[in-house]
């Protein structure tokens, strides 16, 4: 099994490399940035990606939402190194699709435990295939829900565009579509900061937010039409 570690602390890289390779034996290849991480990844094809959060340049979020846009690397489980050890940053983090989080400093053995947990999640091919035609065939039906939420904005009716926008915010994370659930999350976060009144500059900020989660939408089919393919 092959782990990519991208940490910007070299420090960090090397007792990972460690604990994955000494102690989990595990291979393991090391990036110093979310943009070098994107390079290896497509020609790597990692079993599992640990991930720093907070990087110089391209962040651990934003590098996370990449990988999921790449067919090669769209199925990925990714795991999260984070120095924030509250629930609710960990909390964020699942609910855009991590597979787990890791608060730092970390135990070298349970990080080896831990991703041969998720490892051994992952050793099911029949499963694997599954839930890709599940993922291809939930991308399908993203264009009309996005088209849903848009239809009820024109409508004003701002209480069941928050209810839409936050289901839709949920379903795109689980099944790993991070930047169109970042999108509609602006949705809905704008909603409620205007106490369900949102007024001209804020219904233009949901309108902008919607243009991009239609444009992930329809990109988000394709890559599921292309891998239904594959």
């Amino acid at each position: 099994m092959h782990i990519l570690v991208v940490d910007d602390d070299a420090d960090i890289r090397q007792v990972a490399a460690i604990a994955l390779e000494r102690l989990g034996g595990l291979r393991v290849t090391l990036a110093a940035s979310g943009e070098e991480a994107l390079s290896l990844a497509p020609q790597l094809r990692p079993d599992l990606v640990l991930l720093d959060v907070s990087m110089p340049g391209m962040g651990g979020v934003a590098t996370f939402a990449r990988f999921r846009r790449e067919p090669a690397t769209a199925h990925v489980p990714v795991v999260f190194f984070t120095a924030t050890s509250s629930e609710s940053e960990a909390c964020r983090l699942r609910a855009l699709g991590a597979a787990d989080v890791v608060c730092k400093p970390f135990e070298l053995a349970e990080l080896a435990r831990r991703v041969h947990a998720l490892l051994a999640e992952r050793e099911d091919p029949e499963g694997d295939a599954l839930l890709a035609k599940a993922r291809a065939t939930y991308a399908a039906t993203l264009p009309s829900r996005v088209a849903h939420v848009m239809a009820l904005a024109t409508e004003s009716d701002w209480d069941e565009v928050r209810r839409a926008a936050h289901k839709l915010r949920g379903s795109a994370a689980t099944y790993g579509f991070a930047e169109l659930g970042v999108a509609v999350g602006q949705v809905e976060d704008a909603i409620l900061e205007a106490h369900g009144m949102p007024d001209e500059g804020t219904q233009k900020r949901i309108r902008v937010a919607l243009g991009g989660a239609e444009a992930e939408a329809l990109a988000a089919k394709g890559r599921g039409e292309a891998g239904e393919r594959e």
